[in-house]
C-alpha cells in the first residue's frame, strides 16, 4: 500500500484521474465517497455526515492522518505497477473532539421545523421550502434562529402580499440544541454507497445503497444487523 500511494502521491492524483478513460469506472470514482470515523469509530459529524472523496481519503492514509477500516470490493485505481482498493471507510489516528455546536445554515432549519411549513403545517422535501423571516428584514427582522422559520413557496408568496402582521407561525423559531437537530436528521432518507457504513451511524430512518449507477432499498433486516 505505502509504495502505491508514494507513487500516486508522486504522479498528482487529480491528474491520474483525468488520464481515465470516460466510463463507468471513471464517474463511480468521482461521485465515490470515503466515511471518516473518530478513533473511537463513532462518526465525527452526522449533521452533515463527515466524508471525504477518495483523493482525499488517499492523501489522508498516506500522511498517516488516518488509518484503512474498509474497503471497496468493486473499486480500484491503479497505477503503473500497483492496484488499490478505493477506502470505503478511514478512521482517524487521534481522537477529534466532535463539534456540538449547530450551525445557522437553511437545511438545519428545515430539520428543526421537521420540514414542515410554520404557517399550512404541510412536509415538504427541502425544494419545496424557502426561509422565510417572520418579522420582515424592511421592519427589522434579522436573519437569525430566533427569525427564521421554514415555509412554503405557496404560504410565503401569500405573506409577502397580504398583510404580513397577520401571519404567525405555528411554533415561533427558536436556536434548537445539537441532539435535536441530531436525532431529526437520524430520521430522515440517507442515500449511502456501502451498506457497511450502516453498523457505525445509527441511523433511524429510509436507506438508499447507491454506488453512483444503480440504488437499491436497504432491507429493514439488514439495517439491524441480522
Amino acid at each position: 500500500m505505502s509504495k502505491f500511494l508514494t507513487e500516486l502521491a508522486f504522479d498528482g492524483l487529480q491528474a491520474f484521474v483525468d488520464s481515465l478513460p470516460d466510463g463507468e469506472r471513471k464517474r463511480r470514482l468521482a461521485k465515490s465517497r470515503t466515511l471518516v470515523l473518530n478513533a473511537d469509530y463513532t462518526p465525527i459529524s452526522v449533521v452533515p455526515l463527515h466524508t471525504v472523496s477518495w483523493m482525499d481519503a488517499v492523501t489522508l492514509v498516506y500522511q498517516d492522518k488516518c488509518h484503512l477500516h474498509l474497503s471497496y470490493d468493486d473499486l480500484m485505481i491503479n497505477s503503473a505497477k500497483c492496484s488499490y482498493r478505493v477506502p470505503s471507510i478511514l478512521v482517524n489516528a487521534r481522537y477529534v473532539r466532535p463539534k456540538r455546536k449547530v450551525e445557522f445554515s437553511r437545511t438545519n432549519v428545515f430539520l428543526r421545523d421537521d420540514y414542515r411549513c410554520q404557517y399550512c403545517g404541510d412536509k415538504h422535501s427541502g425544494s419545496g421550502l424557502t426561509f422565510d423571516h417572520w418579522i420582515p428584514r424592511k421592519e427589522g427582522g434579522k436573519t437569525t434562529w430566533n427569525n427564521i422559520v421554514a415555509a412554503c413557496k405557496r404560504c410565503n408568496h401569500k405573506k409577502q402580499t397580504q398583510n404580513q402582521k397577520r401571519w404567525k407561525p405555528r411554533q415561533l423559531p427558536y436556536r434548537p440544541e445539537f441532539s435535536e437537530i441530531e436525532a431529526r436528521a437520524k430520521k430522515r432518507v440517507l442515500i449511502i454507497p456501502d451498506e457497511r457504513w450502516v453498523q457505525f451511524l445509527g441511523w433511524l430512518g429510509p436507506i438508499h445503497i447507491s454506488d453512483g449507477v444503480s440504488t437499491r432499498d436497504l432491507d429493514p433486516v439488514e439495517m439491524n444487523g441480522e
